[in-house]
Parts: structure tokens; sequence; C-alpha cells
């Protein structure tokens, strides 16, 4: 193995630690802070929105109407949302019927699950805007190391990312009936994404949610104190291990209160993930995560994570999303 890695790396590992952190934070908080049922709910989302999506290209009359009819929507089994999202069957027939309660689910006579129209709401417009936009800010972010750009089809389109991203949605004929065109698409597209996320999630750092969430908490924290100022050109940005002197770390405590963990359950899997060797404790009891970007998969779900971004914001962009 080398002495160092591409320049990029850090700075691609640190903002798409910052994005999962985010991605995270608005999914469990449409849940009850419940990582299983949010990635439930994505599964569900993506594949009741597929069968609309695919007959309305930009510029669809269809794309303004806030309910649509039941069977314009797709829905699915939760013996396929298992199987989609690698969770116990039991986990999801429970946690299903947890979400069909809480009215965000809904079961059609088959026993199949969609999701519940909700894109008339302030509450969901806003989640949605505020995913959208901090995607543009990373790509803005990445840009300066010469990571793509926020789309692979042109120089203008990165340009364009670094320009401060305003989306205003709200319902255009007063009432619930007509809606932004844009929601559908960005709702659709960010479905794909955090599910193509939550698979490298685990991919790096095992089938466990609340234990990816630890370590996406205490990357960010780590990285935190050396790459906010580290220029492209900075002999830190290729290293393959920086001094642990400048590294960050992150209490028990407050990884519980970022993630909304029990406490108990924190420290539980912190112990495992440093017999695991992917955290170190230091004489604090503050804990930093070992630096693994040298590895090749780790480096593959990094570029891959990032590939799904700017496939969404290409997505997005052909409907008017800028």
């Amino acid at each position: 193995m080398g002495e160092t890695i591409p320049g990029h790396l850090r700075p691609l590992a640190y903002e798409m630690s910052g994005l999962m952190h985010n991605m995270l934070r608005l999914m469990r908080a449409a849940v009850h802070d419940d990582l299983e049922a949010a990635l439930i709910t994505v599964c569900v989302a993506n594949a009741s929105m597929r069968k609309f999506m695919a007959t309305c290209g930009p510029g669809s009359d269809e794309l303004r109407r806030a309910r649509l009819p039941e069977e314009a929507l797709g829905s699915v089994s939760r013996r396929l949302i298992a199987e989609k999202t690698n969770l116990p069957r039991e986990t999801v027939r429970r946690k299903a019927s947890m979400l069909i309660e809480n009215g965000i689910l809904r079961v059609g006579d088959d026993g199949a699950v969609r999701i519940a129209q909700r894109l008339h709401l302030d509450d969901m417009q806003q989640a949605l805007c505020v995913a959208h936009n901090e995607l543009s800010r990373l790509v803005s972010a990445l840009d300066s190391y010469g990571i793509g750009g926020a789309s692979p089809e042109s120089d203008q389109a990165s340009v364009d990312a670094r320009a401060p991203v305003e989306i205003a949605i709200a319902p255009r004929g007063g009432g619930e009936e007509d809606i932004d065109p844009r929601l559908f698409p960005m709702a659709f597209g960010l479905s794909e994404l955090v599910f193509d996320c939550m698979y490298y999630m685990r991919e790096m750092f095992g089938e466990d949610l609340d234990r990816g969430l630890i370590m996406v908490v205490a990357n960010e924290a780590t990285m935190r104190p050396f790459i906010k100022d580290m220029r492209p050109d900075s002999p830190i940005a290729t290293v393959r291990a920086p001094p642990e002197e400048i590294r960050g770390s992150i209490s028990r405590r407050l990884i519980a209160d970022q993630t909304g963990l029990a406490r108990e359950t924190v420290r539980r899997k912190i112990a495992r993930l440093i017999e695991e060797g992917l955290l170190l404790a230091d004489d604090e009891d503050a804990v930093r995560a070992v630096s693994r970007l040298h590895h090749p998969d780790i480096q593959k779900s990094l570029e891959d994570g990032y590939a799904s971004v700017r496939k969404y914001l290409k997505f997005v962009r052909a409907y008017g999303v800028n």
C-alpha cells in the first residue's frame, strides 16, 4: 500500500460524512428518530413514485397535482422491502405497521404499501429544499479540489453551483391541489440518492444503521479541525494518515446528543467499534475515527456516493431545479 492517497479523497470523505449526517437527521425527524423506519420509508417512497415519474417528463401538467389517483402510484410488498433494505422480515412487518398507523404509509387491498401523499405539506416541501440545497453546497465545496462539479456534462453547471441556491416552493393555486412541478422530481431523485448512500454507508461500516450513524458523526468530528482550512495543495490532503495532534475527537455524550441515540446504545456500539479497530479512544475517553482512506473499497464507496449526488443534480436540473 502506498504512503499517499489522491488529494481529493479527504475533503470528499469529510463532505460526504456531513451530507450523510444531515440526510439521516432529516430522515429520522420524519419517522420519530428510527433509522430502520426511515430506510423503509425511503424504499416505499421510491417504489411509489417510480411508476408515476416514468410517465411524467419535464413540463408535464401532472407534476402540479398535489394528490394523484391511487392507481398512478406504485406499491411494494413487505417481502420486497425486506429484500431491498436487507432488514429482517419481522422488523419490516413491525415498522411498516407503525408507519401505517402514523399516516406515513398506506396499505392497499392486496397488502402492498405505498407512500402517503404529503407533498402539499409545508414541512415536507421545506425538507426537500433543505436537502437539495445541502447537495448544491457540497458540490460547490468540493469543486475547488477538482472533484467533478455539479454535473458531469458541462463546466457551466459547476460555475452555477457556486451561486447561492434559493428554492422557495409553495402551493401555486392557494390550495393543495396545485403544487410546484419541481417537487415530485426532487422527492423521487432524493429517494434514489438516499437509498444509494445508505447502501454505501453500510458497505463501509456494516449493516447496523445506528453503528453507521455513529461512524459518520465520528468521521466528521475527526476531520473537522484540519480540513476546514486545508488548501488543495496542502500536503495533508495526500498523506495517508494525518498526525494525531491535528485530528479532532468527540465524546460519547456528544455523539448521543448529535445522533439522538440512547447513551447506553452509543457506549455499547462504540466499545465494539474500538474492538474492531474503527475508532480510537484518547486519554479523555473521547473517540476519533481510524483513517482508512487508503483502502480501495472505502475509496470506491466514496466515489460511488458522490457519483450518486451528481446523478441526482443532473436529473432534477432537467425539471428546472437549479
